[in-house]
């Protein structure tokens, strides 16, 4: 199983389909600091577990923007490139001589 770039040291592979709810979703679940009183197992780091959820998330955000970019470049690229297509064959076209206009013999 490969890892993705984006993920170093994630034990899995993130899906490929990343959508813009999905970034809204994370973002939204990003921690908040506020002062809260549990009763905690000892022996565990749970400032250590947090920071990890907190760096995945943050991870899973960059990557998703990254790709949500990536894909609307391309998207306005095949675009121009479609809006384009025969624009130059056009205007040769049009400057071009053709029979009725050409040299009489």
């Amino acid at each position: 199983m490969t890892v993705n770039k984006d993920f170093r040291g994630a034990a899995y592979e993130p899906p490929t389909l990343v959508t813009a709810q999905e970034r809204l979703e994370h973002m939204r679940n990003r921690a908040r600091p506020a002062p809260q009183q549990h009763l905690r197992p000892k022996r565990v780091n749970h400032a250590a577990i947090q920071s990890q959820a907190e760096k995945w998330r943050e991870r899973r955000i960059n990557h998703i923007e990254r790709r949500l970019t990536v894909a609307d470049y391309g998207m306005n690229r095949d675009r121009m490139k479609a809006v384009n297509k025969g624009r130059a064959k056009a205007g040769f076209n049009s400057k071009a001589q053709g029979r009725q206009t050409g040299h009489e013999r």
